[in-house]
């Protein structure tokens, strides 16, 4: 973990306070001021920064004051390294400047003037300042007082001090007025001047008809007020002022009714719910904030009197798209102003309809329909809340009323559209050819066939809930090519590409500037960037990550290649290689401070230090962005001593609460026939007997108990397989998981697979009614033995000897040495259970075992093909590729005590198992001993199984795993004071990322078994509330973030899911899109959600989740846009 805190040298600490001011200026700038300093920025800059020429276009109303004052100014901006303007440098100094306090903007003056460039203002640069202040008053002529003041500070003295030059221009200049022709965008005065002339023009001339005017809410515009210091009148020629925290970007959500986003809520009021503002400032606000939405409202006469609609009528307008079509699926939602005629209705919807004949109108009233009059007024309608109303054609009939049912279906699919269709109780993927007289057309993707479904079963045609994607059309994406088990890391990287900050930052051009600077892990970041490029590159939809990959494993040798590796452990280390590679310093820094009986102010002090470290003088893109802190209170239960633990990082891993009815076994099952794996999850309670245990299996499981046989599982191995007598048996001294396999127990039944052992009743002619491939016994070599037919020529027999050489004979029916099929020979009824293992080659040539593990259930009387064949049937199951399984694999017997196999005589280490028809009777005596292994030449055709959970254990929410990461608790942890041997645990967040990643424990020991914890857990998608869990900490450590509600708000984004068990399983991640879609990444394929969201992604095999903060800090917008 962590050693004590170091002694930091004075520079450090000067150091560290520099970047945590330039942090905390960076983030006074919005993110919509961001976007206009960048525009601003890119317009003038050549190779990384700006100029002093491009500086001067920038700022043109400055090209008319001195020339050593100009390059004053631009010094202020640019880096001493460079000689330019760095972006970075440039908006840190315009927040210090243009949106800073007072005196901050009373320094920048005073610098600007100073050509000395030190703390005093010859009196020779007093008169360019005077000249300058004289220039910029807006009536010109500036009163004497002032420059007489100016002027006499310098009777006794050629020179000014800089205190004494603050106290004097903080009573007598306007510092707003005086440093605009240096403002690039809007200080608060700039913007509350602007808002100041529009709003009394606004109230002079009023409302005009048919103009648009918008609303925006009460509850930000009065924020925006406290911030520009709106409601403090000007004393003198002092009107600015120190400004209070800048508002988020508007939201005007507050105003809407969730149901229809458009529509407001009843009952609002001006100006205590939303002020009117013209259309000209409401598009300044937007450029200087962003946000939304936008509630336009127009301007209407009524009785000769200009009002504002503040509620226009809603309609729902359904339509038809031609005589033949059904009524549209989903409505077209608008406002319609209550001047206008019916016939608005129908210009709306004119353009979706195919027809030219005349539309007609009928609105709802009650249960039926009536026909509108075009010319109708619509404030001369019976309005509703919410009309709903159909465009159409007139039906034959021509009654005033019709009768429409507007069911919901999805009923206006279009030609190309993917669909699925119900067909005998299943959906089945599909196409629309065509949609014709109210009929769809669809091709069937299981049968290529082709299917007509009326109007009437529409009911049976949904759109999938997922796309596959095959183009960037709408979406920016690319898939990743797994490479050999490699869906853990292809999973974290879409993630990262979607990660707004991240994306900007490694998709920059400029990023790769110097290899050598990165400190090692140059060409890991060279590769990351390149990926980041892939997914930019039109046209390209999947890429091979070898490149990265192999940087990667060189970086970090734990990780093996082709092996199965952990998702959260790559996404640790990848971000702490990408830290150290583009950390600002090369000294690395106490990620953890342990401390002891520190005064609040020193902890205060110590966690301080410790976060402008990681964020600041040693951060990197990655602290910036995931970094996150917390503190760890130890405290003794006995003499109450304490010690406190600082900790930054760039994740968290939160636990999910035990379940609360003891403790979980998970149990895997294996059907004969499995497409997918069966995962149960199986309470066990102290004193519990086992038929509680089988009653839970026979009521979860669709294999009963009694034909089930269970093994323990390591890594896939499978050597021995058992029958629980007890609890105890469930559990395993190691680390493996518990298998349940069906199996076949009775002879009968092993019999139906295909081979008979009973004697049968002989048959009347049964010489003249033989087939092909039946059985029948044959006095051979001094015994009878069992054959099958080969083949079949009138009175000619060829017949193959189940013996070990496969003889055949050729014989007549009428040979006396031919018998009915049991009549002659017999065999031992003996079931063998042989346990199935798969095998593969690593990368170091060593054998070693994966997959999932199989129970072969045959007879002693079946032979050795019928063996080959059944094993067949079995690895087809997990085979992924088209071809022969014959060249994919190889099966060996194998004692597991080295004894003899029935193919040797000792000393077994596998024996290549033969395909003749020799019964398998001589693996009777050492059968319990034996199993069987599949060798995979090629592992990559290897088919993972899906593993479905039957059902949930528990149902939790992310909430009660975040207060159970924070509750206090009692551990065992000695007391360095007294020795006591327990203290009290408690861990506070200090301080939250923009990007915050929580990390699902879905393992856990139980009766000293490591297993899967399969429990729900839901969590929001959105308004993720972390300021609970904040709130001590807040109050404690003087946390400086500002104190508004988005800085604990978090919307959900990514969720990466792990399905499988602890040692092996598939990795995918669901991203959020731009628009507000979710594309779900599966390796190289890329599909789009159609369904229901939460359904999909909130499952039991969520692993790791992905919230942005609804604000994000401008300093880390502004660093991802360095590049």
């Amino acid at each position: 973990m962590g050693a004590a805190g170091s002694k930091k040298s004075k520079r450090d600490n000067e150091e560290i306070s520099v970047n945590n001011i330039d942090n905390l200026l960076l983030d006074r700038i919005g993110e919509a001021q961001i976007g206009m300093l960048l525009e601003k920025f890119k317009k003038y800059e050549i190779k990384g920064g700006l100029d002093v020429s491009g500086f001067k276009k920038l700022m043109p109303y400055i090209t008319s004051l001195p020339s050593g004052v100009i390059e004053n100014a631009f010094a202020q901006f640019a880096s001493k390294e460079t000689g330019k303007i760095t972006w970075e440098g440039f908006c840190s100094e315009v927040s210090k400047s243009m949106l800073g306090s007072r005196e901050e903007k009373c320094r920048f003056l005073f610098k600007v003037f100073n050509k000395s460039k030190n703390e005093f203002l010859s009196k020779k640069d007093a008169a360019q300042l005077k000249s300058h202040l004289i220039n910029i008053s807006s009536d010109k002529k500036p009163t004497e007082t002032t420059l007489v003041d100016l002027i006499t500070l310098y009777s006794e003295s050629n020179t000014l001090a800089y205190n004494n030059f603050k106290t004097w221009a903080l009573n007598n200049v306007d510092l707003h007025k005086a440093l605009q022709p240096f403002e690039i965008i809007p200080s608060p005065n700039s913007e509350k001047e602007y808002f100041t002339k529009e709003i009394k023009n606004f109230t002079q001339t009023g409302l005009v008809s048919g103009e648009t005017y918008y609303l925006i809410s009460s509850i930000w515009l009065n924020a925006w007020k406290s911030y520009v210091s709106y409601d403090k009148n000007a004393i003198s020629i002092l009107v600015s002022y120190k400004p209070n925290f800048r508002p988020d970007s508007i939201t005007n959500a507050d105003l809407l009714d969730l149901k229809f986003p458009d529509k407001l809520l009843p009952g609002l009021k001006e100006p205590d719910d939303f002020t009117v503002i013209p259309k000209k400032v409401w598009q300044n606000f937007i450029k200087w904030y962003g946000g939304g939405p936008k509630i336009p409202r127009q301007a209407i006469q009524i009785q000769n009197k200009t009002e504002l609609e503040i509620y226009p009528p809603l309609f729902l307008i359904y339509y038809h798209k031609n005589k033949q079509a059904a009524l549209s699926s989903k409505p077209i939602q608008t406002f319609i102003s209550s001047c206008k005629l019916v016939h608005s209705i129908i210009d709306i919807v004119k353009n979706e309809i195919y027809d030219y004949d005349e539309l007609y109108v009928f609105i709802k009233n009650q249960d039926k329909f009536e026909l509108l009059n075009n010319d109708t007024r619509i404030r001369d309608l019976d309005l509703q809340d919410v009309n709903i109303c159909t465009v159409g054609f007139m039906p034959n009939s021509k009654d005033s009323e019709i009768h429409v049912e507007i069911t919901g279906e999805v009923l206006d699919f279009k030609e190309g559209d993917a669909v699925e269709y119900k067909d005998m109780g299943k959906w089945i993927q599909g196409v629309v050819k065509s949609n014709t007289d109210g009929s769809l057309n669809l091709l069937l993707m299981n049968g290529q066939y082709y299917v007509k479904v009326d109007k009437t079963e529409i009911s049976r045609v949904r759109r999938q809930k997922r796309t596959l994607l095959s183009n960037k059309s709408v979406y920016l994406f690319c898939g990743i090519t797994n490479i050999g088990n490699t869906c853990y890391m292809n999973a974290v990287m879409q993630v990262l590409f979607h990660t707004k900050l991240i994306f900007e930052y490694f998709s920059s051009a400029g990023l790769i500037k110097d290899v050598e600077r990165l400190k090692g892990y140059g060409q890991l970041v060279v590769e990351m960037a390149g990926m980041f490029g892939n997914v930019k590159y039109p046209g390209r939809i999947r890429m091979v990550p070898t490149k990265f990959f192999k940087e990667f494993l060189k970086m970090n040798t734990e990780f093996v290649e082709g092996v199965q590796n952990d998702t959260y452990e790559f996404l640790q280390k990848l971000l702490i290689n990408l830290h150290e590679a583009l950390s600002k310093n090369c000294q690395s820094m106490e990620k953890t401070i342990v401390v002891n009986e520190l005064s609040l102010s020193k902890e205060i002090k110590t966690a301080k230090d410790q976060w402008e470290n990681y964020r600041g003088l040693k951060g990197s893109i990655i602290s910036a962005v995931f970094g996150t802190q917390t503190k760890n209170t130890f405290t003794c239960t006995n003499c109450h001593a304490t010690k406190s633990i600082f900790e930054v990082f760039n994740d968290y891993s939160i636990p999910i609460p035990p379940s609360s009815e003891g403790s979980i076994i998970l149990l895997t099952i294996v059907t004969r026939n499995c497409t997918y794996l069966k995962q149960l999850s199986i309470k066990i309670r102290e004193n519990m007997h086992i038929d509680d245990f089988i009653a839970q299996v026979d009521n979860k499981s669709p294999i009963k108990f009694k034909n089930l046989v269970f093994s323990h599982i390591y890594r896939g191995y499978c050597n021995e397989y058992f029958i629980p007598f007890n609890i105890e048996d469930l559990f395993s001294k190691k680390n493996s998981k518990l298998y349940a396999f069906e199996v076949i127990t009775s002879i009968v039944d092993i019999e139906n697979i295909g081979r008979f052992v009973s004697k049968h009743k002989k048959v009347i002619n049964w010489r003249e009614n033989l087939q092909e491939n039946e059985l029948v016994d044959y006095f051979y070599n001094n015994q009878w033995v069992l054959a099958h037919v080969k083949k079949l020529e009138d009175d000619d027999l060829n017949i193959v000897l189940h013996v070990k050489e496969d003889v055949n004979q050729q014989i007549k029916r009428t040979d006396p040495n031919l018998e009915f099929y049991r009549m002659k020979t017999v065999s031992e009824k003996i079931i063998f259970l042989f346990p199935i293992s798969h095998l593969r080659m690593n990368k170091k040539n060593k054998a070693g075992f994966f997959g999932t593990p199989y129970m072969l259930s045959i007879g002693s009387w079946y032979t050795w093909y019928d063996l080959i064949n059944e094993l067949k049937r079995i690895c087809l199951l997990f085979f992924d590729r088209s071809g022969d399984i014959e060249n994919v694999v190889t099966f060996f017997l194998y004692n597991i005590d080295k004894g003899p196999c029935g193919l040797c005589d000792g000393n077994c280490i596998g024996c290549k198992i033969p395909n003749n028809y020799e019964t398998l009777e001589k693996l009777a005596p050492n059968h319990e001993k034996l199993n069987i292994r599949v060798f995979w030449y090629n592992y990559k055709s290897y088919k993972t199984l899906p593993i479905a959970t039957f059902p949930e254990e528990d149902i939790f929410t992310l909430q009660d795993c975040l207060n159970k990461f924070t509750e206090k608790e009692i551990i065992e942890n000695k007391c360095e004071q007294c020795s006591n041997p327990h203290q009290e645990s408690c861990i506070e967040i200090l301080r939250l990322p923009d990007i915050l990643i929580l990390h699902l424990k879905r393992m856990r020991f139980v009766s000293s078994q490591l297993t899967k914890i399969n429990s729900l857990v839901k969590f929001p998608l959105e308004n993720l509330d972390m300021k609970g869990f904040m709130k001590n900490s807040k109050k404690s450590m003087g946390n400086t973030v500002k104190n508004t509600k988005n800085n604990y708000l978090y919307d959900l984004f990514a969720v990466v899911e792990h399905e499988g068990d602890l040692y092996s399983g598939h990795n995918t991640a669901y991203c959020k899109q731009p628009n507000g879609e979710w594309l779900h990444f599966n390796d190289d394929r890329v599909f789009l959600l159609n369904g229901n969201i939460e359904q999909e992604i909130i499952t039991s095999r969520a692993y790791i989740l992905f919230y942005k903060r609804q604000r994000f800090r401008s300093a880390n917008i502004v660093k991802t846009m360095q590049g």
